[in-house]
């Protein structure tokens, strides 16, 4: 018998194929599988060797059968050992009716094949082995486009999953921008509802402390018209008293015919000296400060002082500048120190002010937008008025602190007064200090006159504090018989 190893590895290498390195390879996470094929490498190599196989046995087969009908080749040698005859085939045993033979059987001895047809089977046990090499690497390669396919597919939908969540994020992002922009208009729209509200507001308290001024004003000056008409009423009351007395001084051959009774002793040469005294202080009417009485001066520097706190109150603006230092001296000069973000707008300060009818105005502007600015309050005749004489220096000043207190000024305890001769009177003096606002400050000046009090003002200042409140520091002044 002839045997042939159809499984022989007729390649020089192990049946198994390296893994080919593609370049396409992508690198996935584990949240995204894609379907890929797997290798039929070894299921195609199977099927090879089964039909390499298949057709080995069906070889062997083929030549077992053709071996049966060749007749034994001889054997030729040196050998002097004679040969033993063959054995005949047997023949065949015919079946009698009744009548059966045993025959012996004979053990049967391999029969030499021939070389030529060995070699042909060889051949094409070689040929189907190279045919499904062949088969086997045109699978692979088949393989190996099947997954470079699979892998070009799973890198494209990879890009497009990419670029739709970039798409996503993308939106995301434009969509909180846009609220962001909603939430910071809406912001921005709030602020300056608010900031136009509080403007609003102060200009409706600006324009209320503009009729109270023009108010207080206007009643001082009816008081003052009031006093001239009642001055002008004593003057034809002197006259006719004074025309009657030099009536009764003529000769009494002109006296008339209806005589009065004498008046008392000394009541005519009073009434002439009251009215005396009347002409002439109506026909005397002031024109400047220092005319005034030192009651006059009094009276007259507290409605300047108020009218000056009110006015530059109402001419600031309401953003881009700010006071740190606002001095108010006797008569009624203006001294204030600050900060202003730009030029323009310590102009409209300054138009603001000779809106008010403030004279004499002049400012500077230096480095880092501090300035100075200057103003004065003209005198005006028509409010001049007198104010009352102080009977009891401590007893007023500590009035005057009570009626700060009420306007929310803290004002420290007052100290010794400095009394001075002013003949035919007499000066106290005093240096309050304390804090308070600016509106607290104004309003107790204004209190003082309504109440009567004798307690008048040669300067008020207001300095910045911490706490938006300020440092007010006042020189008070009283006059006393």
């Amino acid at each position: 018998m002839i045997r042939l190893n159809l499984m022989r590895n007729q390649f020089g290498g192990s049946a198994s194929a390296s893994k080919p390195n593609l370049d396409n390879d992508l690198l996935f996470d584990s949240q995204e599988g894609f379907p890929v094929r797997r290798n039929r490498k070894p299921l195609w190599f199977a099927l090879a060797a089964c039909l390499v196989a298949g057709a080995g046995v069906g070889g062997w087969f083929l030549l077992k059968k053709q071996g049966a009908d060749v007749p034994p080749a001889t054997r030729e040698g040196t050998s002097t050992q004679a040969v033993p005859p063959q054995t005949p085939p047997k023949a065949a045993i015919p079946h009698d009716s009744g009548v059966t033979k045993n025959v012996k059987t004979e053990s049967v001895k391999p029969v030499a094949v021939d070389p030529a047809i060995a070699a042909a089977a060889r051949a094409e046990s070689l040929r189907v082995v190279e045919k499904a090499r062949k088969d086997s690497i045109v699978l692979s390669k088949a393989s190996a486009v099947d997954q470079k396919a699979a892998h070009a597919k799973a890198r494209k939908d990879s890009i497009e999953a990419a670029a739709v969540r970039r798409t996503d994020s993308l939106a995301q992002a434009r969509k909180q921008h846009e609220e962001a922009l909603a939430q910071a208009k809406k912001h921005r729209e709030d602020s300056l509802a608010q900031a136009r509200k509080q403007h609003e507001e102060v200009l409706a308290q600006a324009k209320k402390q503009h009729e109270e001024t023009l108010a207080q004003a206007k009643k001082h000056r009816e008081d003052s018209v009031a006093q001239a008409k009642s001055l002008k009423e004593r003057e034809k009351v002197d006259a006719a008293q004074a025309k009657i007395a030099h009536v009764q001084n003529l000769s009494p051959g002109i006296a008339p015919a209806v005589t009065a009774p004498p008046l008392a002793g000394g009541v005519l040469d009073l009434v002439l000296g009251e009215a005396r005294s009347t002409a002439k202080s109506a026909s005397a009417t002031p024109t400047r400060f220092e005319d005034l009485a030192p009651t006059g001066r009094i009276a007259y520097q507290r409605f300047a002082f108020e009218q000056i706190l009110n006015k530059l109150r109402q001419v600031t603006p309401a953003n881009g500048i700010g006071f740190s230092r606002v001095r108010v001296l006797s008569p009624g000069v203006l001294v204030a120190d600050g900060e202003a973000q730009s030029a323009t707008i310590l102009g409209q300060l300054m138009q603001g002010l000779a809106a008010q009818s403030l004279v004499d105005t002049s400012s500077t502007l230096g480095a880092n937008g501090r300035f100075r600015i200057a103003a004065r309050l003209p005198f005006s005749a028509s409010v001049a008025s007198e104010a009352a004489f102080s009977k009891d220096f401590p007893a007023d000043i500590q009035r005057a602190s009570d009626l700060a207190s009420a306007q929310g000024i803290e004002l420290a305890k007052p100290g010794t007064s400095a009394v001075t001769a002013f003949p035919p009177f007499r000066r106290a003096g005093w240096k309050l200090s304390g804090t308070g606002s600016w509106e607290g400050c104004s309003k107790w000046i204004a209190s003082l006159g309504g109440v009567g009090s004798p307690i008048g003002f040669t300067s008020v200042e207001l300095v910045s504090g911490p706490d938006g409140r300020l440092k007010i520091v006042a020189s008070a002044i009283a006059y006393g018989k």
